[in-house]
């Protein structure tokens, strides 16, 4: 189980030397932490004294990677509600009605890619691995792969996301 581990620690190395400090720290496999994800969302993102923004509201699985996205969506929406009708209540509500379908959306996508990013299932990898190459060729999902991707799809139908 040792070398086991020294192996590990000596790939971790080449791969990110600046984290040596860290690397060289773990003595065992205790010091390692094995990571799950889940969605998860509250309800509701907005009431008279908070508002969820980012991944407060709707935490999604990482290999999509929007966490930042969203919250810089969010704040951006909320922040421009808020200027336009001067109220807390009216821009919680808009900005509650603005990501509705945006986040549906990305709900959707992260709970059918997830089994083929976070899994165990080497079948599921092998499949994502021929098909996403070929899927970005085809030049309508093209784009809206890279809509997905920079996280302005609006939501299942519409194009980018509008921004006010």
């Amino acid at each position: 189980m040792g070398q086991l581990i020294e192996d590990w620690k000596s790939e971790l190395m080449q791969f990110y030397p600046a984290a040596s400090e860290t690397i060289d720290s773990m003595s065992d496999w205790s010091c390692a932490t094995y990571g799950t994800y889940r969605r998860a969302s509250v309800a509701p993102v907005f009431n008279e004294r908070f508002a969820f923004l980012g991944n407060a509201a709707h935490a999604n699985s990482p290999h999509l990677g929007q966490g930042l996205n969203f919250a810089l969506l969010d704040a951006y929406r909320f922040a421009k509600a808020l200027e336009a009708l001067g109220d807390w209540e009216k821009a919680g509500q808009r900005f509650v009605e603005e990501q509705r379908d945006h986040s549906r959306f990305y709900r959707f996508v992260t709970a059918l890619l997830t089994p083929f990013f976070q899994s165990d299932g080497r079948w599921r990898g092998v499949f994502r691995d021929c098909t996403l190459p070929w899927l970005y060729r085809t030049p309508i999902i093209r784009g809206q792969m890279a809509l997905t991707m920079t996280g302005l799809k609006s939501g299942f139908i519409g194009g980018p996301l509008k921004l006010q």
